[in-house]
């Protein structure tokens, strides 16, 4: 067997609120391999809130980093809409 066949690679991860059922989520991931197989595992709430619950740290990093950026980047529209309007 194929080396590259053995090894499979998650390409996407999709996790969706399902708007049928508020404060429930759903979604897939799809792994392709090497020799260009590719499955999809669906999601139901429980499997979509383990990964929720296991990227949590990355999503509360992230959310931080994009506050810092939005915060940082305040004052320089701030200074740039008064110099326009004097």
């Amino acid at each position: 067997m194929n080396e590259d066949s053995k090894t499979w690679l998650l390409t996407q991860l999709n996790i969706y609120k399902d708007y049928q059922k508020p404060g429930l989520y759903t979604g897939s991931c799809q792994f392709t391999n090497g020799i260009k197989m590719q499955m999809t595992i669906n999601l139901d709430h429980e499997k979509a809130a383990k990964m929720i619950s296991f990227l949590s740290n990355e999503i509360v990093e992230s959310a931080k980093d994009l506050s810092n950026l939005i915060v940082n980047a305040m004052p320089v529209q701030l200074e740039q809409h008064k110099s326009e309007e004097a």
